[in-house]
């Protein structure tokens, strides 16, 4: 099907790119915007990689533009820098035979559109807009978006066949796009879940990322629990192992706080393990397993054992105690994630509001914000350097940030020293 659209639905960035498809035709080749930004034009969404699908072999795109980088030449991808932007040109292709469960053994140049349309996942990614804003749509993934339906392009069990990871890009495109993925398509799931072991664990990774970035987790939590997908990874996950218990309604809460793309990676992580129930050894185990990075396993295990903590202390209010516990995790964690904790965790339980109003009320939130340090405590002490001097620093902190000592070195120094001296001089303080 071929339809003009109107020219008001295009977006600047696209518009942008047109002396791309423009110098590719004045050279006599065939050229089209392809993939995402062409679905995210028709739904009205903002548009972000723009790629263009060409009649032009590799080498003949190298030359025609001065500024590019051979991305990728045996899967047909230069990127062609212009204006500071990057744009990623490929050659019409249509993929030889599947043998690995993920790529084509082989890719083949092609010289007409409908070939290189023909072998792509969805019938949404699956279309193509020229030059002069006309829609070439063959597989009717228009008519898919605006019924609100996920199709493959042809056969779904030969889709999935062909590229196992397509089978978590469906969960993740009918969430994102909040789309009902048609009966054929999750019977094929359903069926070829298995052929998720031939993915490698970072492929899985990043599609569970987009999906929490993309989505309410509630939404993420029930589409993994009813696809049952990760019982099939390469590496076993304990988050296959178990049963959402996290309630719903909490979820929704969190869901209220605003967009989902917005929010660090980590909190995503921390709600999805969350909602499983899970233990922060568990999910380092599964944050190891998925190759995610060591920044994002530290953020996401410190999540979860302020939460563990926090459960753990459910039944109180937040007295004395708590107030001593919490100015001790200052001492152990880093301020940002615990000012993260205390902001995108208040839906978790009223306790956390507590603290996130305690927390705003204290003096210093770091050793680095006392007016004294170990150098000062050893010169008016005059005893050998030991794990004293950060035990009294420690407990300087804990008194200033809760407003029982002035952050004052001529004050901090009468108390050190009053204090040394009713300890005896040979003994730590």
């Amino acid at each position: 099907m071929i339809q003009q659209l109107r020219p008001q639905i295009i977006q600047p960035a696209m518009k942008k790119a047109c002396p791309i498809l423009d110098s590719l035709l004045r050279a006599g080749f065939s050229a089209y915007f392809v993939g995402g930004a062409v679905r995210d034009t028709l739904l009205g969404k903002h548009i972000h990689d723009i790629d263009i699908a060409t009649s032009a072999q590799p080498e003949q795109v190298l030359e025609l533009f001065l500024h590019c980088i051979p991305t990728g030449l045996q899967h047909g991808t230069v990127t062609v820098v212009q204006d500071d932007e990057t744009y990623e040109v490929t050659t019409y292709r249509a993929d030889a035979e599947y043998t690995d469960f993920r790529r084509p053994s082989e890719v083949v140049f092609v010289d007409e559109l409908e070939q290189d349309l023909q072998r792509r996942d969805f019938t949404m990614n699956a279309m193509a807009i020229d030059i002069n804003w006309k829609l070439y749509d063959p597989y009717g993934g228009q008519t898919d978006l605006h019924n609100g339906v996920l199709s493959t392009v042809g056969k779904s069990e030969e889709r999935f066949q062909e590229d196992a990871l397509r089978m978590l890009r469906a969960l993740r495109f009918s969430l994102t796009y909040h789309l009902r993925m048609t009966d054929e398509c999750q019977q094929a799931i359903w069926k070829h879940g298995r052929l998720l072991r031939h993915i490698a664990m970072e492929r899985v990774a990043n599609e569970l990322s987009r999906m929490l970035q993309g989505a309410a987790c509630a939404d993420v939590v029930s589409q993994l629990q009813q696809s049952k997908l990760l019982s099939f990874t390469k590496e076993q996950l304990y988050i296959a192992q178990y049963q959402p218990v996290a309630s719903l309604i909490k979820l929704d809460k969190f869901k209220q706080q605003g967009d989902a793309s917005t929010i660090a990676e980590s909190v995503h992580w921390s709600l999805l393990f969350l909602a499983f129930g899970m233990s922060s050894e568990q999910a380092a185990s599964d944050l190891k397993a998925l190759r995610l990075s060591n920044q994002l396993h530290d953020e996401v295990c410190t999540y979860l054992k302020l939460t563990e903590w926090l459960q753990a202390n459910s039944e109180h209010t937040l007295n004395e105690a708590l107030k001593q516990q919490w100015l001790n995790m200052l001492l152990v964690y880093p301020l940002q994630l615990l000012n993260a904790w205390l902001n995108h965790f208040q839906w978790y339980s009223p306790l956390v509001s507590e603290l996130h109003q305690y927390h705003g009320s204290l003096a210093i939130y770091s050793l680095k914000e006392l007016a004294v340090s170990g150098k000062h405590i050893l010169k008016w002490c005059n005893k050998p350097a030991g794990a004293w001097v950060k035990e009294l620093l420690h407990h300087l902190f804990i008194a200033v940030a809760a407003g029982k000592l002035p952050n004052s070195t001529d004050y901090m120094k009468e108390y050190i020293l009053t204090r040394n001296e009713g300890d005896g001089s040979n003994e730590q303080p």
